[in-house]
């Protein structure tokens, strides 16, 4: 009758032991896609990020460094914790879970910290910041598979001249904390600035400038691109000198999508022709 009794509730433990390791698995899995959407949610907050990645979701676009937009970005990371603690508990998840939950909440706390002190580091300085990193970005990241590529390179270059604007915002205010690189870095970060500003089309020092020739050569890599749209970037570029803005040039011929060569041509003749006067 004991060995009975043992045996039935031998069985009873290990059914509820099967049914918790059951209910411990689901909510694993449940927690883990709720950690995928948070990551995906974060990465499409960050267009640079994402071509990083590969994805080309917002490939036309730059980061976004004002304050706003990092304030924005700790909220979004602090309403994903919230639901996190309201939805999940931890001791219900496995422990590789348990893990991924505990990384998550010292993602945000270290997120908050750094908001916090966020004026108090160089935004610009000899050994990191936007005026080396985007172009290196453009250049090594933003692949150029097609024209819908080529379009959101322009527009990406077109969208710098924002983003420095708003490095002077953040330089000022550094600065209005009295946070300010060492002099000995500024000729450093002069030297890496001309650098990227130097050659055709701003000057006539003979060489395309780096983000121009890497365009150039992206763009004549495409085979679905006339080859008459590649040969009129040189004629334009030859025609104009210093007046040349490979910006403009692109979204006049690309603009109009796949055109015969005859318009092609006498489109871009126009173009240049509107500029020379």
């Amino acid at each position: 009758m004991k060995i009975e009794i043992f045996f039935l509730a031998l069985v009873a433990l290990l059914g509820c032991w099967i049914a918790n390791a059951a209910d411990i698995a689901t909510e694993s899995k449940r927690a883990n896609e709720f950690f995928d959407k948070c990551w995906d949610e974060t990465v499409a907050r960050h267009p640079v990020d994402e071509s990083f990645y590969g994805i080309k979701m917002h490939y036309d676009q730059l980061e976004d460094l004002s304050d706003e937009k990092v304030a924005a970005d700790l909220k979004a990371l602090q309403d994903q914790l919230a639901t996190l603690h309201r939805d999940f508990k931890l001791e219900s998840l496995d422990g590789p879970t348990q893990l991924s939950y505990k990384l998550f909440e010292l993602e945000v706390e270290r997120a908050a910290e750094e908001f916090r002190f966020r004026n108090d580091v160089y935004p610009i300085s000899q050994m990191r910041g936007v005026h080396a990193q985007i172009p290196t970005f453009l250049i090594n990241v933003h692949k150029v598979d097609n024209e819908k590529d080529a379009r959101a390179y322009i527009a990406r270059l077109n969208a710098i001249a924002k983003l420095f604007d708003q490095v002077i915002v953040n330089l000022r205010t550094c600065e209005g904390k009295g946070v300010v690189a060492p002099k000995f870095g500024f000729p450093l970060v002069l030297e890496a600035c001309h650098k990227i500003i130097g050659g055709v089309p701003f000057d006539d020092a003979g060489t395309d400038n780096p983000l121009l020739a890497d365009f150039k050569k992206k763009v004549g890599g495409l085979k679905e691109l006339d080859q008459a749209a590649r040969l009129k970037l040189t004629d334009a570029k030859r025609a104009l000198g210093a007046k040349f803005d490979i910006r403009q040039f692109h979204d006049a011929v690309l603009t109009n999508g796949a055109l015969p060569l005859d318009v092609l041509e006498d489109l871009v003749n126009r173009w240049i022709k509107s500029k020379q006067t």
